[in-house]
This record gives structure tokens, C-alpha cells and sequence, in this order.
């Protein structure tokens, strides 16, 4: 599962499942709000992408740019097949 903070990349497999937008596979986003839905077996997932995809600002408890936001809702054994986790070296970080 993702953090707040975690950027992401869209995978191939999410072009059918995740195109609500203007999203498509190889796009680069930020993981800006992690919520647990009440059912306990989904999560909600806040997403702000670098570009405008004509999505919306996020939502009171995560605010992001407007037009650069969607939120999806998937079990957390799907996250890993839409969405892949990358690493950005930062300046002064060790890995």
C-alpha cells in the first residue's frame, strides 16, 4: 500500500481500469491523501499528477492543484498492478 508522499507511475495494465480522466499509463503522480473505506478491504487513494488531467482539486482532507487530482478506490492487492512506486533521488539522501 502507498503513503502520503509516494510518487507513483500509472502502469500499462491501468488503462483499463483507471482512466477516469485524462490519466494514461506512463503518467507520474503524488500520493497526497491515503484513506481505509469503512468496509475495511478497500482504500481510497488520493492522487495529484504532475499535469492537468481535468480532475479536480482533492477533497478538504487533501488538497492538491485543481484539475490535477483523482481519487481511486481498489482492494490493496490491485494497487501494485496499476500503479508502480518509484524512487526519485533527492540531493543529500543515501540509499
Amino acid at each position: 500500500m502507498f503513503k502520503v508522499g509516494d510518487r507513483i507511475v500509472l502502469t500499462e495494465e491501468s488503462r483499463r481500469h483507471c482512466n477516469i480522466f485524462d490519466e494514461h499509463p506512463g503518467d507520474i503522480a503524488t500520493v497526497i491523501g491515503v484513506s481505509q473505506v469503512a468496509s475495511g478491504l478497500v482504500y481510497e487513494c488520493v492522487l495529484e499528477f504532475d499535469k492537468n488531467i481535468g480532475g479536480h482539486g482533492g477533497f478538504p482532507s487533501a488538497k492538491g492543484k485543481n484539475g490535477h487530482c483523482v481519487m481511486y478506490c481498489f482492494r490493496p492487492t490491485l494497487w501494485d498492478k496499476y500503479f508502480k512506486k518509484i524512487q526519485i533521488k533527492r540531493k543529500n539522501n543515501y540509499y
